[in-house]
């Protein structure tokens, strides 16, 4: 009885093992699963699917989606040129993205070249940041290359108050507000129609002395007529060349810009660009709220209208 009563614990120990190593290997292949799930995610046709399936997350998803189609986005102008030997269609398409920006710098007048003597000892000079972008979109419900970005920053960090900037605060609208004033056209049946404003910083002037280098590529941008200039353009291109030649003589070869316009990245930039808008809505005769100074009201033609604005967005609210 005693033998085979051992006998019968073996037995038992051993199916008890054999049940531990099944729910082991289940574990395991579980895991697996999840692990292989994980990874599909990563995949770009699932991901373009991510970023389609929620309308209100598409911005955020296009910028993950950027990364996981592994786009080639240069960090400095430098690495924008060496991109010629090994990618020369995006190295195109940035270049004609930088040629866009500097052209908007021309026809704005946002600096002038000037020697750098001009700048008094307590002044520092403001160093240059190009940042280069791609924005994305949904075409047939796949995501496509819309357009290629660059843009022209200033390294505002280095600004001293009281010597190159002293306010900076610009107002902008409230949630809040945005909602009352959406309750409100909704009652009184009102059209919402929305806009941005295109290159919104360089339509603000500057009013403090603001010494910055010359961008990186802007000189060979001016010394050459390209295909895409209009007629304006290669006047404006002319101006400038004179520009350089009188501050090289000058300066003794060390030239350095001027700023008449805000550009992001300053510290006053906001402030500048609010002062400008509020300016031209005054004219268009919007009067401000005295509670809220980015909502706007006027009556035009017999119809009250609202509009409110966050840096360079708006809402406009009207009965058509």
């Amino acid at each position: 009885f005693e033998k085979s009563q051992a006998e019968n614990d073996k037995l038992t120990a051993l199916e008890e093992s054999v049940l531990e190593d099944k729910e082991t290997e289940t574990l395991v292949n579980d895991d697996v699963e999840e692990e292989e799930k994980l990874d599909e995610k990563e995949i770009p046709l699932l991901a373009q699917h991510l970023v389609l399936e929620n309308p209100y997350v598409d911005k955020a998803m296009v910028w993950y989606t950027r990364e996981i189609l592994e786009l080639s986005i240069p960090d400095t102008y430098e690495e924008m040129m060496d991109m010629k030997g090994y990618d020369n269609d995006a190295w195109v398409n940035y270049s004609l993205a930088l040629q866009h920006e500097y052209r908007c710098h021309l026809r704005m007048g946002t600096f002038e070249l000037v020697a750098a003597s001009e700048m008094h000892p307590h002044e520092k000079l403001i160093k240059t940041k190009l940042i280069f972008d791609v924005k994305l979109t949904e075409v047939n419900g796949e995501i496509a290359i819309e357009r290629y970005k660059a843009r022209l920053t200033a390294k505002g960090f280095s600004q001293e108050k009281g010597v190159n900037y002293n306010e900076v605060f610009a107002p902008v609208v409230s949630y809040d507000s945005l909602k009352i004033m959406v309750a409100a056209a909704v009652l009184e049946k009102q059209v919402a129609e929305a806009f941005d404003f295109v290159t919104a910083f360089l339509q603000a002037e500057m009013h403090e002395r603001v010494f910055m280098a010359v961008p990186p590529g802007f000189v060979d941008f001016i010394m050459h007529d390209l295909p895409e200039d209009t007629e304006q353009d290669k006047k404006l291109k002319a101006a400038y060349r004179l520009q350089y030649n009188k501050a090289w003589r000058l300066g003794g070869g060390k030239i350095v810009c001027r700023l008449r316009r805000a550009i992001p990245g300053l510290k006053q930039a906001s402030k500048c660009w609010y002062d400008r808008i509020v300016k031209f809505l005054k004219k268009e005769k919007f009067k401000p709220c005295p509670q809220e100074p980015c909502v706007f009201f006027r009556m035009f033609r017999g119809k009250k209208q609202r509009l409110s604005l966050l840096v360079d967005d708006g809402m406009i609210y009207g009965e058509d």
